[in-house]
């Protein structure tokens, strides 16, 4: 089963695929981890599978250690290595699990609506568990963060695997449609996260970076007239986009 989205900014997130992957072999996700990843890990310690799950599931999101451990078992056990590329090692020095990510799941309702009906499966990608992603470039509406019938919120990965409803009044979350319109700010701060997500869900290796950077020097120099004007106009418009964003765009 490949994991969705892969090479673009609403890339599955690691936790996503867990859920999918354990439900698609009929089993708990704590099972699956039990029984199957775990004992592939060569871990020090002998961690149980509940530090996987609940607040301990956005260890999975970047690409530290144990992430790209899961990410490296997991593409050997499907057979699938386009799993290993749902870790991020360029976000992860710079990225933090506790200050960047939410503490529940957010998603669209349009994109969730729009899946379900296509027939498509239902995924949680790694650009909504973002803090300073609010709302949806795709279908201008502000995320959901908690059921629209009971309140109730979900955790990135639990021990039951997630099937499209909420477990506590059983309700289909893709019968839920978009309300509202995200204000400015918010479509501002989704529009950087989401630029930063998408350049870094394009590269596979270190040297990319390296590539794409002196491409983007090269392109930069000439629509400025040369490496003196560029030099004089680095740090104001032009260091956004030669890291992927657009030119005027600044960035924090």
């Amino acid at each position: 089963m490949a994991p969705l989205g892969v090479g673009t900014s609403l890339q599955e997130s690691l936790p996503s695929y867990i859920n999918r992957l354990a439900d698609a072999h009929e089993m708990s996700v704590v099972t699956f981890l039990s029984n199957e990843v775990m004992p592939g890990l060569d871990l020090a310690t002998n961690t149980p599978p509940s530090n996987y799950l609940g607040t301990g599931s956005r260890f999975l999101f970047l690409g530290e250690r144990l992430a790209v451990k899961v990410a490296k078992r997991l593409a050997s056990l499907t057979g699938v290595p386009e799993v290993t590329a749902l870790v991020h090692h360029h976000l992860s020095g710079s990225l933090g699990w506790t200050r960047d990510f939410r503490d529940y799941s957010a998603w669209c309702p349009e994109c969730f609506a729009e899946w379900d009906d296509a027939g498509e499966p239902l995924y949680f990608p790694l650009l909504w568990a973002f803090r300073e992603v609010h709302c949806c470039s795709r279908h201008d509406v502000p995320l959901v963060e908690e059921c629209p019938y009971c309140n109730q919120r979900f955790r990135f990965l639990t021990g039951q695997v997630w099937d499209g409803t909420c477990d506590r009044c059983e309700r289909k979350l893709a019968e839920v449609r978009g309300s509202g319109r995200p204000t400015q700010w918010a479509v501002d701060f989704t529009r950087l996260v989401e630029g930063l997500v998408g350049w870094s869900a394009a590269l596979t290796e270190p040297n990319d970076f390296v590539s794409m950077l002196v491409d983007n020097i090269k392109r930069a120099s000439v629509s400025v007239g040369g490496g003196k004007p560029l030099s004089a106009c680095w740090g104001s418009v032009l260091a956004p986009w030669v890291f992927g964003f657009p030119v005027g765009r600044r960035v924090c």
